[in-house]
């Protein structure tokens, strides 16, 4: 790949990712299709509320059908959608979601994701951050950055562990903001995105 070209955004929603939670359970990493934005909703709303507070920053019981499709996005836009499903028994179950938005210049990625309450602490967290990451920098983004709550200390460590920098948030005391650059993104080789 020339790294002078571009790299068009759709490459944002390229590869499709396996790979094995802690327990073994087999897990792929691809994006939403646009007729999926009820199975999000499902998913999102089978959080604890705990856990949608956490995601979405404060209270939130469900998606409206038109968030769920924002949070799909398009694979040529700057919003893309990943769907985090097991798929060991039967038809995919899913256990997970991540969203990945590029900024207009596309130098800058913001994330978010959320994994389903049974299925925390296997692992599949630190998968949705790194699939995010990869697909970042494929998509020509030097930082990826993000907003957490204070309270979540869980993000907040798994934050930590994937080289993420973390300070108070300039606007809300409420939040962290994460930020890590993408120069040397580990992984790109094995998915075919270096430059």
């Amino acid at each position: 790949m020339d790294p002078h070209r571009p790299v068009p955004r759709s490459v944002a929603a390229a590869p499709v990712q396996l790979f094995r939670t802690r327990a073994g359970d087999l897990v792929r990493i691809r994006p939403f299709a646009p007729e999926e934005a009820e199975r999000l909703g499902e998913h999102v709303a089978g959080l604890s509320p705990a856990s949608r507070r956490n995601r979405f920053l404060g209270g939130l019981a469900q998606l409206t059908p038109a968030a769920a499709l924002r949070l799909i996005g398009h694979p040529d836009g700057p919003v893309t959608g990943l769907a985090v499903e097991r798929l060991d028994d039967g038809a995919p179950l899913l256990v997970g979601e991540g969203v990945l938005a590029l900024d207009a210049h596309g130098a800058n990625a913001e994330l978010a994701l959320s994994v389903a309450d049974p299925w925390q602490g296997r692992g599949i967290g630190r998968s949705i951050l790194a699939s995010i990451g990869l697909r970042a920098a494929a998509a020509g983004a030097r930082h990826l950055t993000g907003e957490l709550l204070h309270t979540n200390h869980r993000m907040r460590a798994l934050a930590q562990a994937a080289g993420f920098a973390v300070a108070s948030h300039r606007q809300d005391a409420r939040l962290l903001a994460i930020t890590r650059p993408l120069d040397h993104c580990p992984g790109r080789e094995a998915l075919g995105l270096a430059a």
